[in-house]
């Protein structure tokens, strides 16, 4: 079995590789005149899209203020759930929650690593 170094001294060096194919895509894709039209189709059209949502949220604003309440709230609860789900696993007790509908969710714990800086 390898050891967790050697896992993930290989994941960083396909990471590596990953990353120099994109590269070399990109930088294929540049060439194409095509490509760059496109581009610059793509931009003008997320600008106008914008200015219609601008003036979309200026005609809603209560709704849009109430949807970023609802997102806030949202993550807060989510937040809870998962640390009381956490909190329970721990104390070994088995976790399992239910829609209206009976579809059962049951959690699922992830490990990642992050850079100590």
């Amino acid at each position: 079995m390898p050891s967790l170094q050697e896992i993930f001294n290989n994941l960083q060096a396909k990471k590596q590789r990953q990353s120099e194919v994109k590269k070399v895509i990109k930088e294929s894709l540049e060439n194409y005149q095509e490509y760059k039209e496109l581009l610059e189709e793509i931009k003008k059209l997320k600008t106008k899209k914008k200015q219609i949502e601008t003036t979309m949220q200026a005609d809603f604003s209560h709704e849009v203020d109430q949807l970023k309440a609802f997102k806030t709230d949202i993550a807060s609860d989510n937040v809870i759930l998962s640390d009381l789900a956490l909190n329970n696993l721990i104390k070994g007790e088995s976790i399992k929650i239910t829609t209206e509908d009976n579809i059962e969710f049951e959690p699922v714990i992830t490990v990642r690593f992050k850079k100590i800086v």
